[in-house]
């Protein structure tokens, strides 16, 4: 800048007055950090002391995992909360391993209310699940990071409800973050693990956003949501799922618990599950060590290692285990619905055309009452709300006759990862797939009639009450944005009547108060109309059906 001024003189005047101007400045701020030196306690951790005292009332025994951002934060929190007389351990990256292990297992083991306060290193690989109670003190704006946090007590094995508890400051920059997070990623209702593509450039937006002035900001992170929920909206309808019948849906852990609990054994074994588990993980190179107690170290190499970067999260060494019920606060548990195991399902089916034909022969010792036909696995998709797959198959008999009980049975023959195979001509037994497969149409017709059906009886009989549901929750979030306009209004009346120039001053403040509160009440408004608009199409639920594989039976 000096360069292009004529003179040293004129150089001295703006020097001299950018002087003064670092001067008020500062002294502003010393002022500012001497207001805030004098607060005893702030709102925030005030507000987070109220609601543990009121969460141990109703569970004495209560163990709570608190996440912040901060060494700092961490620090003040775990002194204000053993002031309490409350049981707290922190656990942070600089922690040693066996001092981290201590502090885990001396909440795990603690009688009384515990607090485990952790910075974003609790968020790693480990395993929590005998917490169901968690807060997050600090909101990262990487939606990733706080998925990692809820993973660490949200998996199999949980045998209490999840509650997660977000701590903000209203009219601040973290409220508006966390209203991206929550009403437009819906992160704290719905699993975003396959969304790392669409996810992973939202905290750098989120910077750039913080870059500009402040109504251009507010108008960044307006469009952040809306363009990141509309990319999740056409992620999620073109998500497929698993597209060979071996990989059933039915055969996920959390549906096997189930029918453990209602006295039902399950058609998958333990043992089979953890070898399609270690199947999947040979099948990306990965090292998988011997079992101890029912964990493993596992560790990951190239390609995965690369193409997983951002599921891996730098850690590409693990302990896991392939049973929910194993008892270890430092493995993870490996099954469908994990981030990592889902990609790794993914990558496999997705080198697959849709759809395989097959020829085999199985030996009536394998599958009693098994004869020579043909079987179809069909793949039926339920829409609705909640939209399902299942995998229904269709046994046709030489005699022309459908089988459905020995169809299940093949299925679950299947499974295994060497079926035994036939030699035979295949143009022998050409001729005869057209008659069978229109019989197999005939009959996936009739499932999915039925399915239909019941799916419009369901959806009938809720769609009342969760109309009902919406209208009320959306009314009692305008009611709380007009408040909040009402407010925001009433203190700008207040200033601009004002003769002080210190108020004066801080009107352009309150300006963009009302413009961001009005925006954010356009924003309800918004959301209202979807949910209903998703809600009608609910009452309409469609089931389509698509062939995923056929396979020629023979005895043998």
């Amino acid at each position: 800048m000096q360069e292009e001024l004529d003179s040293d003189t004129e150089a001295a005047v703006v020097a001299e007055r950018a002087t003064e101007a670092i001067t008020r400045e500062a002294k502003r701020l010393t002022e500012v950090i001497e207001l805030l030196q004098d607060i005893p306690l702030d709102s925030k951790a005030r507000v987070l002391l109220k609601e543990l005292r009121d969460l141990f009332r109703d569970e004495p025994d209560g163990k709570v995992l608190i996440f912040t951002e901060f060494r700092e934060t961490q620090d003040m929190l775990a002194d204000l909360i053993r002031d309490q007389g409350w049981g707290c351990n922190a656990f942070h990256g600089q922690l040693k391993p066996e001092e981290k292990d201590a502090a885990v297992e001396a909440c795990r083991r603690g009688d009384g209310p515990q607090i485990l306060v952790s910075t974003e290193a609790g968020g790693e690989g480990r395993n929590l699940q005998f917490i169901h109670l968690l807060i997050n003190y600090d909101l990262p704006w990487n939606p990733m990071k706080i998925e990692q946090r809820i993973g660490r007590v949200d998996r199999k094995g949980q045998n209490h409800p999840v509650w997660v508890f977000n701590f903000h400051v209203q009219g601040t920059i973290e409220s508006r973050i966390l209203d991206v997070l929550e009403m437009r990623i819906n992160l704290f209702e719905n699993s975003i693990g396959g969304l790392e593509p669409i996810l992973g450039n939202v905290e750098s937006s989120i910077r750039k956003a913080m870059k500009q002035s402040e109504k251009e900001r507010e108008k960044a992170i307006i469009q952040l949501g809306k363009r990141t929920q509309k990319d999740i909206d056409k992620a999620r309808q073109a998500e497929t799922k698993m597209q060979d019948f071996v990989l059933d849906s039915r055969s996920d852990y959390s549906a096997r618990i189930s029918q453990i609990a209602k006295g039902r054994p399950s058609p998958v074994s333990p043992s089979e599950f953890e070898r399609l588990l270690i199947q999947l993980l040979k099948s990306v190179g990965t090292y998988i060590g011997a079992e101890t107690e029912g964990t493993r170290m596992i560790h990951f190499h190239p390609p995965f290692s690369e193409e997983g970067r951002t599921l891996l999260n730098g850690i590409e060494d693990r302990y896991v285990c392939f049973n929910p019920l194993v008892d270890s606060e430092r493995a993870e548990y490996f099954g469908f619905g994990h981030p990592i195991v889902d990609a790794l399902v993914k990558r496999v089916v997705s080198d697959r055309p849709d759809g395989a034909a097959a020829i085999r022969a199985i030996s009536p010792e394998r599958v009693p009452g098994v004869r020579p036909g043909w079987q179809f696995n069909w793949r039926l998709t339920t829409g609705g709300r909640l939209p399902k797959e299942y995998i229904t198959p269709v046994f046709i008999g030489d005699d022309g006759e459908p089988d459905e009980k020995l169809a299940e049975h093949l299925l679950l023959a299947s499974r295994e990862f060497a079926p035994e195979t036939a030699r035979m001509d295949s143009t022998a037994v050409a001729g005869e797939i057209d008659a069978a497969h229109t019989l197999s149409q005939q009959f996936i017709a009739e499932e999915r009639d039925a399915r239909r059906r019941e799916l419009s009886e369901d959806a009938e009989g809720r769609y009342s009450v969760e109309r009902k549901r919406i209208e009320r929750l959306y009314d009692n979030k305008e009611k709380a944005a007009r408040d909040k306009i009402a407010t925001s209004e009433q203190t700008l009346q207040r200033l601009e009547a004002s003769d002080e120039e210190n108020e004066r001053r801080v009107i352009p403040v309150w300006q963009a108060n009302v413009r961001r509160d009005q925006a954010e009440l356009a924003h309800i408004h918004e959301d209202r109309e979807r949910a209903l608009r998703e809600l009608d199409e609910t009452r309409r639920p469609d089931v389509t059906s698509s062939l995923l594989a056929v396979a020629r039976i023979e005895v043998g």
